[in-house]
């Protein structure tokens, strides 16, 4: 298990730091900060996305998960460890499709709060996000989809979801 995060210690005029002190607040906090909270994740069973739905991607191949924060099923989504600003990026690529669009989403707690530009079908068969997430201790974080070509469509290969936190 990676380290843990301790609120630095208010020193006071005089006060010595002991050997304890040092691990805490410094070692320790330097070993987070070292390996902090983040995932990486891609789809390898694909899934059907209904049409103007929005659906999350069930992602299944954890590739980067230090904190063991990934929810799998029914959640689908990545259980953030510490309160923070995150870094997210996410792809969906489909499989077919010739009309319509897509628009991918970072997700939290079920809802999409980041969207990435809207992609027609026509234009290729993949839609991605990048953003930065603000969450609390315990939210959850996945990658969301939206489509509208009239029909349920498959996803395909390079579908993935990355995150880590960048600051308190």
């Amino acid at each position: 298990m990676p380290a843990t995060w301790s609120t630095p210690k208010i020193w006071s005029f005089g006060s010595a730091a002991s050997s304890a002190d040092m691990d805490t607040y410094v070692s320790d906090n330097l070993s987070y900060l070292s390996t902090p909270p983040s995932f990486s994740g891609s789809q390898t069973v694909f899934q059907s996305v209904p049409n103007a739905t929005l659906d999350t991607i069930e992602i299944n191949n954890i590739v980067n998960d230090p904190y063991a924060a990934w929810q799998g099923t029914p959640n689908w989504a990545w259980k953030a460890p510490v309160a923070g600003l995150y870094l997210m990026s996410g792809l969906v690529s489909f499989a077919g499709g010739t009309t319509g669009n897509m628009t991918a989403f970072a997700g939290l707690n079920g809802s999409n709060v980041k969207a990435g530009p809207q992609q027609g079908f026509a234009g290729g068969l993949s839609c991605g996000f990048v953003g930065l997430v603000r969450c609390n201790a315990s939210d959850l974080l996945s990658l969301m989809v939206d489509q509208a070509s009239g029909a349920a469509q498959n996803t395909a290969s390079e579908t993935y979801l990355d995150i880590i936190w960048v600051s308190f």
